[in-house]
């Protein structure tokens, strides 16, 4: 067996006859002309591997079923963990998926080495696993309890065929199939499904049950199809397993992995919010004039609408039209540009700005940038625009359940006014990119004559204020609060100031005070509740502590009992009335409100967006990058090239060693951390094929100007030739408490998977962003694409 392998895999055509040289165990009770492939492979096996041949000095004996085998540490894993994911099950194909293992790792050992043997630490010879791709907004499909149970189904797909599977478990809203063969799917598939052991096991008809398919997954020993149940309701079906379930509790489970991974998805989208290095703006549409209806922007990056901000907003609001929106969106013109500026010149200093379609020609064009990139006020931004579809209530279901029970007519209404938004348009920032395009500098270059900038001056003195939308926002009391205005005097430092509450909560409040004032958050204020001391005798509430934990733009404090007081007068005297008078208060729905459309509007924009980010982590001083996140409107960068019958998928990128060795080099603690640069290129192979290859450049790759550029016009002639950039945005820390209720049903359940969830965000070092520039990189240059 290990001399097929060896020869195999040393002969000039590679590891091309690996499959070749695995040999096949044949059963003893099974005849191969009347059995699929499928079946043969799902036959017991009781042929040991043996690889001692293979690594000699690496192998021991691994005692498992009555069979001894000799296996190094990494087949050893490998083969557990097949093991395992077949429910302990020793059959052919694991038996087959093992050697595959081995003659792999075979080969990359020797393509590295001419045959010699290494002798690298189990570490290096870990084998690269490619990030996982999550989708932004993965969540669990079934948050309810779910029931091992292992049982055959037949499945009748649309086509009318049958196929077989086996159940993993079920609950009532659905169930998980596993196949032993692979089945061309799509995400929405309807299917019928009929349990014949279970209608004969247990004297039941239930006929055919339709499910529709969530999600499919293929693993190296099956694929695995999550499927819910359509319309669960007086099915006989729906009344025996519930029953069936009730009746075996002790068996329930979560599935841990998809409640980490959906934990790890929404850490990553807090993340990626706050690090968002963009502007965006939701538009509406009144005949071709737009309106900017809201900005939504993260807390890092509000000085995105200081200084010229607004003033460039203004411009956008007045110079774009709907007809260039759809041509952006179509892709019929590339995303076009906006740059602002303060201007001296001979005169008074002038506000300038325009936008890239202003411009009659390509030399005012030039000249108009080459005079701003000497400012230090210069500001450029590229405009991206995406076609926004109806605002999808699944992702923060549980908040509009929230708001709805609380107000219907505002959970109604929410929806709606998302609704009315009919583009996103998101404002890069690439002023440091055009700072540092070799085209604008020139040294010999003048300034143009003050007149020049005339039709570029923006004349309004005042430019107009947008409603803002604070990404990252929470509700900063959990509890429920009612309406309850009431008298009260606040004192800070012998200062005495009138007002009155607006809402009542157990642990806080919202009060109004009659004159403006100067607090700051955390400022530590005591108050005298003078209206329920009139109206309520029993009461004593003076000098009540209190902390500032908000403050309104309309000037209305936000505070929180002080917790460092054991016995807090005030608190137990509000539960006290709250429980006394909870249906005849009206409840509070405003912050509530105000976090259930800020987490909607964060998962419209991660959907809609069309980039990936990346999650960096470093562990004892290695990088790695364990996962992409995805967008709806990524396909183009996560799906394959094709180049003549092969296909590349650009996740391949990771797996590029010189990208490793230019994050070890990055210093990512400085606040101009640079921009990575890939740039995708075909060569030809030497048996006159072409195959795809993947350079990692930066900046500091470039001795100047001229190098870069020429590199550029080289590679574009390629017929694969790709430009993208790793942008590293800031990681803020993640708030426990934004996690808290998904964590703890994990710590329940899988107390495992929270340690190593823990474990990985605690090693979060940046957020990457990775963004398609091809088509600016060939206009920017006048290079077409070959």
């Amino acid at each position: 067996m290990a001399e097929e392998i060896k020869h195999f895999v040393s002969s000039p055509s590679g590891t091309k006859g690996l499959m070749d040289a695995i040999p096949k165990y044949k059963s003893p009770t099974a005849d191969p002309e009347h059995i699929s492939e499928a079946q043969r492979l799902d036959f017991p096996c009781e042929e040991p591997i043996d690889l001692r041949e293979l690594f000699p000095s690496q192998c021991t004996a691994l005692a498992q079923g009555g069979i001894t085998h000799f296996l190094d540490i990494q087949a050893k894993r490998f083969y557990l963990r097949q093991l395992k994911r077949n429910n302990e099950h020793y059959t052919q194909a694991i038996y087959e998926a093992v050697l595959k293992h081995a003659a792999a790792r075979l080969a990359s050992g020797l393509d590295g080495k001419q045959g010699k043997q290494s002798d690298e630490t189990e570490e290096n010879l870990k084998t690269y696993n490619p990030p996982a791709v999550i989708p932004v907004g993965y969540s669990q499909h079934r948050a309810e309890n779910r029931l091992n149970y292992a049982s055959d189904v037949e499945i009748e797909l649309p086509s009318g065929k049958i196929i077989q599977g086996r159940s993993v478990n079920v609950s009532l809203s659905g169930i998980q199939i596993k196949l032993h063969y692979l089945l061309d799917v799509i995400d929405g598939m309807e299917m019928q499904l009929a349990f014949p052991s279970l209608e004969e096991k247990y004297q039941q008809d239930f006929g055919m049950v339709p499910y529709s398919l969530m999600k499919s997954s293929v693993g190296s020993m099956h694929m695995t199809l999550q499927l819910a149940r359509i319309d669960p309701g007086e099915h006989p079906f729906d009344i025996f397993i519930q029953e069936f379930i009730d009746n075996k509790k002790h068996r329930y489970r979560i599935d841990a992995e998809d409640s980490k991974l959906a934990l790890t998805a929404k850490a990553w989208e807090y993340f990626y919010i706050n690090s968002l290095p963009y502007l965006a703006c939701f538009i509406a549409t009144r005949g071709e004039k737009l309106q900017i209806q809201e900005i939504a922007i993260s807390n890092q990056n509000k000085q995105y609408l200081k200084g010229l901000g607004n003033s460039m907003l203004s411009i956008l609001e007045q110079q774009m039209s709907s007809f260039r929106l759809n041509s952006v969106v179509h892709h019929e013109i590339t995303s076009p540009e906006i740059y602002a500026y303060r201007y001296q010149g001979s005169g008074l200093r002038r506000r300038i700005g325009a936008t890239s379609w202003q411009f009659i020609d390509n030399t005012s064009k030039l000249s108009f940038l080459r005079t701003g990139i000497k400012e230090d006020t210069f500001v450029a931004w590229k405009i991206n625009v995406v076609k926004l579809q109806n605002m999808s209530e699944q992702r923060s279901k549980e908040l509009i359940d929230k708001l709805a029970d609380t107000s219907a007519d505002q959970a109604d209404n929410l929806i709606d006014q998302l609704n009315q938004y009919e583009y996103l348009i998101y404002l890069v920032d690439i002023t440091d990119s055009l700072k540092k395009d070799p085209l604008l500098k020139d040294e010999t270059f003048t300034a143009p004559e003050d007149s020049f900038f005339d039709d570029y001056e923006i004349k309004r003195s005042t430019s107009m204020e947008y409603t803002r939308l604070r990404l990252g926002i929470t509700k900063q009391r959990n509890e429920d609060r009612y309406i309850y205005q009431s008298a009260i005097v606040l004192k800070y430092y012998g200062e005495k100031i009138k007002g009155h509450t607006l809402d009542l909560s157990v642990n806080g409040l919202k009060i109004k005070l009659d004159k403006s004032n100067t607090f700051q958050i955390r400022d530590t204020v005591t108050i005298d509740f003078i209206g329920l001391n009139k109206r309520f005798r029993s009461s004593k509430l003076k000098n009540q502590s209190y902390r500032i934990a908000a403050i309104t733009k309309d000037g209305s404090l936000c505070l929180t009992r002080d917790h460092r007081i054991a016995r807090h007068d005030a608190a137990i005297f509000i539960h006290k009335l709250l429980n006394k008078n909870k249906n005849t208060l009206p409840s509070c729905t405003g912050e509530l409100w105000m976090s259930t459309k800020s987490r909607l509007i964060e998962s419209w924009l991660n959907l809609c967006l069309p980039t990936q980010s990346l999650l960096m982590t470093r562990i004892d001083g290695k990088y790695d990058i364990p996962y992409v996140l995805a967008g709806n409107y990524t396909s183009q960068l996560l799906a394959p090239f094709q180049i003549g019958r092969d296909l590349y998928n650009f996740e391949q990128i990771f797996d590029c060693p010189d990208l490793k060795e230019k994050l070890r080099g990055l210093d990512i603690t400085s606040n101009r951390a640079p921009t990575i640069e890939i740039y995708v290129s075909q060569q030809t192979a030497s048996d006159g094929g072409s195959m795809p290859s993947i350079e990692i450049k930066t900046w500091a790759d470039f001795e100047d100007d001229i190098e870069r550029v020429e590199y550029i016009q080289r590679s574009s002639r390629k017929p694969l030739f790709g430009f993208y950039s790793l942008t590293l945005c800031r990681v803020p820390r993640l708030e426990k408490s934004y996690l808290l209720e998904d964590m703890n049903v994990i710590r329940r359940n899988a107390r495992h998977r929270l340690t190593e969830f823990e474990t990985e965000y605690q090693s979060l070092v940046v957020v990457m962003e990775l963004t398609d520039r091809t088509n600016l990189v060939l206009e920017r240059y006048n290079l077409t694409k070959t």
